[in-house]
């Protein structure tokens, strides 16, 4: 398993990601799995200067393992909808299973709506679709925490693209 932990002095950016429920003064601890290691690396620095403690895997399989392999438990999971091996749903339903207080944020370019909704209507993740500015993965991560959930599924953006320099 190829993972990439990041740890970078936090920045300044008016979230506060050592707050409750977490506990006084324990980073949260987030998992980005996306195949897309432009994007894997995107969010993991955005986290990472937020102040999160940041595992970053490659697709859902290596994130069911890096959920289960013993440590303390991810505050926030985050999971591309499309990758190899297992996509985000699959993903998912396994972490799920074993960590009942994990909150989860799906991204995707594309994704099916149906099954998107099923998942977020069980109250414990959020949807942000791509491409999205690189502030949006905080945001909806705090959201998360406090329980500001995601509605359904939007429609498919037509937004341009992220581009990586």
């Amino acid at each position: 398993m190829d993972t990439m932990n990041a740890t970078i002095e936090p920045a300044p950016l008016g979230i506060d990601f050592h707050a409750d429920p977490m506990g006084p003064g324990r980073p949260m601890r987030v998992l980005v799995a996306d195949d897309e290691e432009p994007m894997r690396d995107l969010m993991t620095r955005v986290l990472a200067r937020g102040g999160c403690d940041v595992v970053a895997v490659g697709d859902g399989a290596e994130a069911v393992e890096a959920e289960s392999d013993g440590s303390q438990p991810f505050d926030v999971v985050i999971l591309d909808m499309a990758m190899p091996r297992k996509n985000g749903v699959q993903a998912y339903r396994e972490i799920a299973q074993h960590n009942s207080a994990s909150r989860f944020l799906f991204t995707s370019a594309y994704y099916e709506g149906r099954l998107l909704n099923e998942v977020l209507r069980e109250g414990r993740s959020g949807f942000l679709p791509k491409p999205f500015l690189p502030g949006c993965i905080l945001e909806e991560v705090q959201n998360l925490v406090r329980g500001e959930d995601g509605q359904g599924a939007p429609e498919p953006s037509t937004a341009l693209p992220i581009v990586f320099e």
